[in-house]
């Protein structure tokens, strides 16, 4: 409770239990924030790299690489709503890029730069399933997550059958 003349009012943040300060929260969540951050900030650059050279170098699905050329740049802003959007991205051009690769025409040697910078997006595909269903809007439950999850394996095998 603050007084405030004649008058108390109580704070917002005794109301909630809330520390009214930034400065009261405690390092462990603020470390927890930089290393998400630094994930991200890797994340979109290794996504924007491989959007890049898919696009200079023709190889893959075009439109895959586009839409991952502007989800990273979103997710390099600082829109975490982005991060759903890079991984979908990336499983669709690896997959096209794999079928491309093991098919009977072979890629050029400067695709396999798009293959190795979509890894650390494959390898954050757990986060880009929770970030999907966040930006989808669908309820948060196991249920949801692991039909996500395979909505995301399902596309990637398709992205990877030579149509």
């Amino acid at each position: 409770m603050r007084t405030t003349g004649s008058t108390s009012v109580p704070s917002v943040a005794g109301l909630i239990g809330a520390p009214a300060t930034v400065e009261a929260l405690p390092a462990v969540p603020r470390q927890a924030r930089a290393r998400l951050r630094r994930n991200d900030l890797l994340l979109a650059l290794t996504g924007l790299a491989a959007a890049a050279a898919s696009l200079l170098l023709a190889a893959g699905n075009q439109e895959a690489a586009s839409v991952l050329a502007i989800a990273a740049t979103a997710l390099l802003a600082g829109q975490r709503w982005a991060l759903g959007l890079v991984i979908a991205a990336e499983v669709v051009l690896t997959g096209s890029l794999w079928a491309a690769a093991l098919g009977p025409t072979r890629l050029p040697s400067g695709s396999w730069i798009c293959l190795v910078a979509a890894l650390p997006g494959l390898a954050s595909f757990r986060r880009g399933t929770a970030a999907l269903v966040i930006l989808t809007g669908l309820r948060r439950s196991r249920t949801t997550y692991r039909a996500v999850h395979g909505a995301l394996v399902a596309v990637a095998i398709l992205s990877a059958l030579p149509w």
